[in-house]
């Protein structure tokens, strides 16, 4: 039989960063200008020394590509992702689903670095998809990361994962 909610016992909720997203947004459209410009004028570029052709594919493939990350930065501003640590465990809340996983299936957090940028891993024992798990885990040593971009540092993320888990996950 389980124990009746404390009322002391609040979810910690996290946010994406509007700000941060707007300025990944940002940086998404110099590229979709970036990619157009190779396109419509090819010979600017090419004082680099590159052919005419190549540097019109990477128009092609630039332009494309950014504008799609463009738009997810969009929705994401519209609808920010959500990170809530309950009782219950982990919930993420992103634009296009919602997935919980309970704090005995989740552990090992800990922050990777990828140069200058800093992301919470974790290692998630019955992950959605095990071929991208796995891939996640050879890439950066663990199953499943926590969502870019939110309204505090890793590390203050990181140590209320661990609190939380302390907490809640007996």
């Amino acid at each position: 039989m389980s124990q009746p909610a404390d009322p002391h016992d609040k979810a910690v909720v996290f946010h994406q960063d509007r700000r941060k997203l707007a300025v990944l947004g940002l940086i998404g459209v110099a590229f979709v200008a970036m990619g157009i410009s190779f396109i419509t004028h090819p010979e600017f570029w090419r004082r680099g020394g590159y052919a005419r052709d190549y540097i019109e594919v990477m128009g092609w493939i630039t332009a494309p590509l950014f504008s799609l990350l463009l738009a997810v930065e969009i929705v994401s501003l519209a609808r920010p992702t959500k990170v809530n640590l309950g009782p219950d465990g982990v919930t993420i809340t992103t634009a296009w689903r919602t997935y919980s996983r309970p704090w005995d299936a989740v552990g090992d957090f800990k922050i990777r670095k990828y140069g200058r940028n800093r992301m919470v891993i974790f290692n998630d024992v019955t992950p959605a998809n095990r071929r991208l798990a796995e891939i996640n885990r050879r890439i950066s040593g663990a199953t499943s990361a926590m969502p870019p971009a939110l309204n505090v540092d890793p590390e203050q993320l990181l140590t209320a994962l661990e609190a939380a888990k302390a907490r809640w996950g007996g």
